[in-house]
């Protein structure tokens, strides 16, 4: 998923994991910045997803029945002081013709925040799902170009 900072939020968040998000340039949350740590893959497909775990904000256990269309993702988020805000976020995924488009903030879907300053709320966030990042035809044509290279320094040197 892609946030192009439409809603305050820029940043990808991975299938596999390992994404990162961040408030956009000049956007605060009660007057600070925000980052987020992608904390599990995403999870599709009907049926019930889980998070679970514990840090020093305090522990959590998530909980949510996906639906055909919808995708979880639990994220670590930091803000002012408080770093690894756990937040566990499910999106309605739907084909609008022109990409997937997943609004997230499904309010009690996964249950209100659970650790850290803000438990009790609804975090929202919306962002574009994308099945896979393609290499640039550039890229392709660069490694080419120096594979060439490669070989013409290989035959000067025979």
């Amino acid at each position: 998923m892609v946030f192009n900072g439409t809603r305050a939020t820029t940043g990808t968040l991975l299938s596999a994991g390992g994404g990162f998000i961040q408030s956009a340039p000049g956007v605060t949350f009660f007057g600070q910045p925000y980052s987020a740590t992608q904390a599990t893959p995403i999870m599709t497909g009907a049926g019930p997803v889980s998070w679970t775990g514990t840090n020093a904000l305090g522990p959590w256990s998530y909980n949510a029945t996906l639906t055909a269309g919808q995708s979880a993702v639990g994220l670590l988020f930091n803000w002012n002081t408080n770093n690894g805000i756990a937040v566990f976020e499910v999106f309605n995924c739907n084909d609008d013709g022109s990409g997937d488009a997943c609004i997230g903030g499904q309010e009690g879907a996964a249950g209100n925040m659970q650790n850290g300053p803000f438990v009790g709320q609804n975090p929202n966030f919306n962002g574009v799902e994308v099945s896979a990042v393609p290499v640039p035809a550039a890229a392709w044509l660069m490694a080419s170009g120096l594979l060439g290279l490669v070989g013409v320094a290989r035959r000067r040197k025979a």
